[in-house]
Parts: structure tokens; C-alpha cells; sequence
């Protein structure tokens, strides 16, 4: 009787930890400014909602700054690239504790032209 008892308790705590988890990935994965804010570890989870709700590109920087807060870093392009002369904001999308992601948002003249994401 008692290995009966031993799986079925494993299957009801399975069950209940994996209701659990998709139950916060779901929540996680609709965007809401004080989410963003929030848990930054898992802001990747919301990038598919964000899409939704807004359209980055074409946006100003402060219009960008008021729907997602101040920026993890803030780059600069030098050199020989495609967006030299111009200005990255980035945002951390998941945990930084190795190779941590970013989403970028690039502007030209104050304006956003390209958004990307990129190991950081």
C-alpha cells in the first residue's frame, strides 16, 4: 500500500509543480510595465506581448524610456558598421549572470529605426 501511496503523492506534486510553473510563465508572459520592472530576469517571456501592444519602431527615445523605463546600458557605435554614428538602448531580457541577452533598440536622430537582440 505504501508504494501506491509514494507514486500517487509524486504524480499529485508533479502535477501541482508543473501547474504552478506554466501558471507564472503565462502571467510572466503578458506584458505590463511594473512586470518589466519587476523581474528583468525574465522579460524574454514578454517579448511576444510587447509586440502586441506596441510599435517600437518610429518611436522617440523618450517615448521609448515612458513604455519601457531607463535602459540597462546605453551604446554608442563606432567604427565600421552598419549603425556607426549612432545610439543603442539596451535592455537586459533574461539573466546576466552568463552571457546575458539584450533587446536593442537603435535610433537615428532621436528616433527608433531597428530593434534587435544580442548576447551582451
Amino acid at each position: 500500500m505504501l508504494p501506491f501511496f509514494l507514486i500517487i503523492a509524486t504524480i499529485m506534486t508533479t502535477a501541482v509543480n508543473y501547474g504552478i510553473l506554466y501558471g507564472t510563465l503565462d502571467y510572466l508572459s503578458v506584458y505590463t510595465r511594473e512586470k518589466w520592472d519587476k523581474h528583468p530576469s525574465v522579460r524574454y517571456c514578454m517579448l511576444d506581448s510587447l509586440h502586441e501592444q506596441y510599435e517600437f519602431i518610429g518611436m522617440t527615445e523618450q517615448e521609448l524610456k515612458e513604455t519601457l523605463g531607463e535602459p540597462t546600458y546605453i551604446t554608442e557605435y563606432t567604427g565600421e558598421t552598419e549603425h556607426q554614428g549612432r545610439t543603442a538602448y539596451q535592455y537586459m531580457i533574461g539573466d546576466d549572470f552568463i552571457d546575458g541577452y539584450t533587446y536593442d533598440y537603435i535610433f537615428d536622430n532621436g528616433i527608433v529605426i531597428d530593434t534587435s537582440i544580442s548576447q551582451h
